[in-house]
């Protein structure tokens, strides 16, 4: 059975919130949505992109009789998720409309507390119809929510954008003032499919945006560390138990799998509770383990909050441990006990030894924090040229991506964590293949398909 737009808004709820959220899922779960992909074409840095993205913002309902509607950024990115695609970039939002054929009308409402309700996305939807009459092809609609590096210290913030005249000046300019369930009227889902073109050649658009020579095509901000918004978890994700979890998988070492898993607490939303106190109920378990070497003698401290980055590093740490795997660090409350640990077994690399020494994906980094013993620990998240992106607890009051440089005055070092030994897993071209788009899919945190890699290479080890 078909839906048309009256059967839509009957469908849905008037005032806004996590059950319109939810109907409006399950309607696209039931193919009562419209979507038509329109490409377009880019250069930079002597490439050539052609990519997709919906010729209309999302429309519920059926071909001949639908309506747009609006979304909370959460909802817009689980859409994408659904439908293989991604949430724009300010660049590709600005390429819609110097791609349009139709730049439609800016039709602003009263801002006041029933902007979000669904009778006033249909009346917009109905005057944008209006414009649009009888002419098709890519048209402009509303506002986008966009992936941006702004994400990285405030993941738990929604970017808005766009909504751009017939001069090309968008009326939003890009800011985080929104949480990730706010939305109005103008706030509709544009999609970006991942499946695109590179000089002629196939390419998932993720592999581009997190690319320092090919971001350019589509990041006003360079390469991100991601190409999905990092504060909205996946759906679809089953990290409920250790034996599913792609972070207990013996073919990364462990810092990739501590890596991932400091991915998936900040998709989960871990912070402080209240904000400011330096601890919750999550943050607390993560002190729960922490020791300190009194007197040659490993002593609990049961403590239940404070500064508390050190610990969720070793928190990553312990929770990918494997059966008979020897912890690269003891569990430490602070950073700086961490140095003076790594600096004893020879793991410590200061920042001196950047002259011929990168780190690795999972590395800890140490900073600075005032002089004397205080530090900030955070993770390492991937390296480009001088510039390099970590993840760390108690940065903003919760886990956070921050970028950072390697001349940065407050960096002291890294603690370098055991790599996977190269002879112990390459056995050929297919399976070096396989690791490389595994690796690839560790720091870009993506669950499903990191699953699938690690049982395709588990079945070709029974067969080596």
């Amino acid at each position: 059975m078909d839906y048309g737009t009256d059967d839509i808004i009957e469908a849905l709820p008037e005032q806004p919130g996590q059950k319109r959220e939810a109907r409006i899922k399950e309607l696209v779960q039931a193919d009562h949505y419209v979507l038509d992909w329109w490409p377009i074409d880019t250069s930079a840095c002597n490439r050539r992109l052609r990519f997709w993205v919906s010729s209309d913002v999302l429309r519920l309902g059926c071909k001949d009789d639908s309506v747009r509607v609006a979304v909370t950024c959460r909802t817009h990115q689980q859409l994408a998720d659904r439908l293989g695609a991604m949430m724009p970039t300010t660049v590709i939002s600005d390429l819609i409309w110097a791609n349009a054929r139709n730049v439609l009308g800016i039709h602003t409402q009263t801002p006041d507390s029933r902007m979000a309700y669904t009778s006033r996305f249909v009346q917009h939807s109905k005057l944008l119809d209006y414009d649009l009459g009888e002419h098709d092809g890519l048209c402009t609609a509303g506002k986008d929510f966009v992936l941006t590096s702004l994400n990285r210290s405030r993941p738990q913030r929604a970017a808005n954008y766009g909504w751009h005249q017939i001069n090309g000046l968008p009326i939003q300019p890009l800011g985080t003032a929104h949480s990730l369930d706010f939305t109005d009227y103008s706030q509709f889902c544009r999609l970006v499919k991942r499946e695109a073109d590179l000089d002629g050649r196939p390419i998932d658009l993720a592999d581009v945006i997190v690319a320092p020579d090919l971001a350019p095509l589509i990041s006003a901000d360079g390469p991100l560390p991601w190409h999905r918004h990092p504060g909205v978890p996946r759906e679809t994700n089953d990290i409920s138990g250790p034996t599913s979890a792609p972070w207990r998988a013996d073919v990364l070492s462990i810092g990739e799998r501590a890596l991932l898993w400091s991915q998936s607490e900040l998709e989960a939303g871990v912070c402080e509770n209240p904000p400011g106190s330096n601890t919750s109920p999550r943050i607390a378990s993560y002190f729960a383990p922490a020791t300190r070497n009194i007197a040659g003698v490993e002593r609990m401290l049961n403590l239940k909050g404070g500064h508390w980055c050190a610990v969720a590093a070793c928190a990553a740490m312990k929770a990918v441990l494997l059966p008979g795997e020897v912890a690269p660090h003891p569990y430490r409350c602070s950073g700086y006990e961490l140095q003076q640990d790594a600096a004893k077994v020879g793991t410590w690399r200061p920042k001196s030894a950047l002259k011929d020494w990168r780190p690795a994906p999972g590395d800890l980094c140490i900073l600075d924090r005032g002089g004397g013993w205080k530090r900030h620990v955070c993770r390492v998240v991937n390296v480009a040229g001088e510039m390099f992106v970590t993840i760390g607890g108690n940065e903003s009051d919760r886990w956070s991506y921050t970028d950072r440089r390697f001349d940065n005055s407050e960096l002291l070092g890294f603690v370098e964590y055991p790599r996977v030994e190269e002879e112990e897993i390459c056995t050929g071209p297919e399976t070096a293949a396989r690791l490389y788009e595994l690796s690839r899919s560790v720091w870009m945190g993506e669950g499903e398909n990191i699953s699938a890699i690690l049982h395709e290479l588990d079945e070709q080890e029974k067969f080596s």
